[in-house]
């Protein structure tokens, strides 16, 4: 059996629903939804070790994000992602859980690469350099799991995530070029964490894959659109169809090279599914107002 916690939430319960189909799997969250089994607080450890008996593997996804509306307290991040990591943690090391797959993000990277003059390619080696309250909150939960990654058997997976929360359609399909990726993406990589066969630890970036390669990096920051050019002559005339805007500058390119080999991550829906999937939707209007009437 899997245990997903947070698991009414945004990706929580895709995960769970994509593990319906594959064997056991029990949701934990305090707020009620098809997708949770047990109803508790993240830091209710009687109730986490009771949900976690007989669990191969826990997905920690419950805590408070750093999104546009979230929580920006200090204290309440802490207290959520880095206590409720604890709590999870000694839950499942009491249970007998094998396993841990954490969720954590590549926001994690922004001090350091905002500090740069060039577009850095983001791999699992540039080290953390958090700004917020919510960076610093994962930063300090990724170093619980670390610390207690000898207490499973089949080792711990940290996954750092891209961008896939809601946003506008020319917003979310620019960050599939360099740090986005799709939810289900990310539900499958958390899956693809939790199934592996290697029993060792490992932190590994989870984003779309990016039409750049290394050598673009030179030129993104201060003009994307040659590189963009090289890779898809076909991006600028789909942008003016959508009357969307390219983006001005590109700070960083998601490596996910190591998740590949890792766990096997093969994302789905990346900058070319993306587009395509919004041409034809800007297309469906015109396309519907074709069609004749058989009535």
């Amino acid at each position: 059996m899997i245990v997903v916690t947070g698991s009414a939430g945004y990706l929580g319960s895709r995960i769970v629903t994509s593990l319906l189909c594959a064997g056991p799997v029990s949701g934990i969250d305090r707020a009620e939804a098809p997708t949770v089994t047990h109803r508790a607080d993240i830091l209710d450890g009687v109730t986490l070790r009771r949900a976690f008996r007989g669990a191969r593997a826990v997905i920690h996804t419950a805590g408070l994000n750093g999104g546009p509306g979230a929580p920006a307290v200090a204290g309440e991040m802490t207290r959520i992602n880095v206590g409720g990591t604890e709590a999870v943690i000694a839950a499942a090391r009491d249970a007998g859980v094998r396993r841990l797959v954490l969720t954590s993000t590549t926001a994690l990277y922004g001090g350091a690469i905002r500090s740069a003059e060039a577009t850095i390619w983001v791999t699992e080696d540039l080290p953390p350099a958090p700004e917020t309250p919510y960076e610093e909150s994962k930063r300090d939960a990724e170093a619980l799991v670390l610390a207690a990654a000898g207490s499973f058997p089949d080792g711990c997976v940290i996954l750092r995530c891209g961008r896939f929360f809601p946003a506008p359609p020319n917003e979310t399909v620019n960050d599939r070029l360099y740090r986005g990726v799709d939810p289900r993406d990310v539900a499958t990589a958390h899956i693809l964490a939790a199934d592996r066969t290697d029993s060792s630890t490992v932190v590994l970036n989870i984003a779309a894959a990016s039409p750049f390669l290394p050598e673009d990096c030179a030129g993104l920051r201060r003009d994307p659109r040659p590189a963009l050019r090289r890779r898809h002559p076909f991006v600028e005339g789909a942008y003016r169809q959508l009357g969307w805007r390219l983006p001005a500058t590109i700070d960083r390119v998601t490596a996910i090279d190591a998740a590949r080999q890792a766990i096997g991550y093969d994302p789905q829906h990346n900058f070319r599914e993306a587009l395509a999937e919004q041409l034809w939707l800007d297309a469906w209007p015109r396309r519907s107002e074709t069609v004749p009437n058989l009535g």
